[in-house]
């Protein structure tokens, strides 16, 4: 993704261009070293973000040049005709007509679609590179990390990859917002600007940007590095943004919610690790007791079920905590000020009944403190969270921006209000 300098004024034109690159590198070794003597790269920009369909085309296109023909795996062909077209004056039309067909095969599945469904194809794609580029703890010890709103940097040598990580993390988090600075894809010079912003963030860091490594190593303490590449995770060691303020030792109330946030991922990690591959990650077990009917192989639909599950576990109960005031203003249109107020010590009393399984419903036939997720998950106390071994989560995470922002955005019917 990068600016679109056609851009002019109010037009049409969007700020933006979208790209994805297919990349050839001829390497030469010399002296133990190896350095790309040559690079061949064939582009694909697009004023709308059609990244999958794009990514899709290149792939088709690989596929069939290259690894389709034997003895081929060097490229050589497919490269010299690049090279040739490089050369020619006016390649446009050729390269379109050797392109559009792999075009056509890539956008089959977007082209013609309701847009609600591309939306929903796009997060799928997205989760599905997050959920095979970590495994379930680390997959569960970055959610977190991102509900309770913390710096966090992820790191890969793939920019697609860090694009769509970040968009899958993203879309995890729903129905809550990520409500700070999001930059998937920053170069090292900006990332290290960045990185002293004082508010949460999620920052991308290409590792071929020059400078990356350096910007790395000096990472500060109260940023969460995720490195794709790899597939781990590691857990600041300070909490930034940290609004759970118990007691007068900062430090030691640091560390205990960072032993919290590590227990909290393996207990989840472990739930969606059984459901997406129960005879490994529940060999030890005589049980394989369920509370999400998920095939085992469908791995992104097990994470986005298990994800969405836990944060409307630690939603749950939010409009009954809740109170919408309207205050009559003496002006002349007589405006009515609204707030709403929410109970803390009345919401936390309630996670602690649901965690103990003993939260009864007001009616026989709807738990009002569900009605508005329109879900039929029933979760607790699995993934209830106790307080007295995730109290601090707990309040970290109510006192972040994206809970402020969901209570706010409750309508006035779903609480009590005068």
């Amino acid at each position: 993704m990068a600016p679109n300098a056609n851009k002019r004024g109010d037009d049409d034109t969007t700020d933006f261009l979208y790209g994805v690159s297919l990349v050839f590198n001829e390497i030469k070794e010399s002296g133990g070293d190896k350095q790309a003597v040559k690079v061949v790269t064939l582009s694909l920009v697009s004023e709308r973000n059609v990244i999958p369909a794009m990514r899709s085309t290149l792939v088709q296109l690989y596929e069939e040049k290259v690894m389709s023909k034997p003895n081929n795996r060097d490229c050589k062909s497919l490269v010299e005709s690049l090279e040739k077209l490089s050369a020619e004056g006016d390649k446009s039309t050729t390269l379109a007509s050797i392109v559009e067909p792999y075009i056509k095969i890539g956008s089959s599945t977007w082209i013609d679609k309701p847009l609600a469904y591309q939306m929903a194809a796009f997060e799928r794609s997205c989760i599905e590179v997050l959920v095979e580029s970590l495994s379930p703890i680390p997959l569960s010890l970055l959610l977190i990390t991102a509900l309770l709103e913390q710096k966090i940097v992820f790191t890969s040598n793939r920019r697609s990859t860090l694009v769509s990580t970040v968009a899958g993390l993203r879309s995890l988090l729903r129905p809550l917002n990520w409500s700070h600075l999001i930059v998937p894809t920053a170069p090292a010079s900006l990332a290290s600007d960045l990185m002293q912003y004082p508010a949460p963030f999620i920052l991308g860091i290409p590792l071929d940007s020059k400078g990356s490594m350096e910007t790395l190593k000096n990472l500060p303490e109260d940023v969460t590095l995720v490195d794709i590449d790899v597939g781990r995770v590691i857990l600041t060691k300070t909490f930034s943004y940290n609004s759970a303020g118990e007691g007068s030792d900062e430090k030691a109330t640091t560390a205990a919610l960072r032993s919290q946030v590590l227990h909290l991922a393996e207990s989840l990690g472990n739930v969606i690790g059984g459901y997406q591959s129960d005879s490994i990650w529940r060999c030890d077990s005589p049980f394989s007791d369920s509370f999400v009917e998920v095939n085992p192989s469908r791995k992104v639909e097990a994470v986005q079920k298990i994800s969405r599950a836990f944060i409307l576990e630690l939603t749950a109960g939010i409009n009954t905590c809740c109170y919408w005031v309207e205050e009559e203003c003496d002006t002349v249109d007589k405006t009515a000020e609204q707030n709403v107020f929410f109970d803390e010590d009345r919401f936390l009393h309630l996670k602690q009944l649901r965690s103990e399984d003993t939260y009864s419903t007001l009616f026989e036939s709807e738990d009002l403190a569900r009605v508005n997720h329109q879900s039929t998950l029933e979760v607790r106390p699995l993934l209830a969270l106790d307080l007295r071994d995730f109290g601090l989560v707990m309040k970290t995470f109510l006192r972040g921006q994206s809970m402020s922002s969901f209570i706010s955005s409750q309508s006035k019917e779903t609480m009590p209000f005068w």
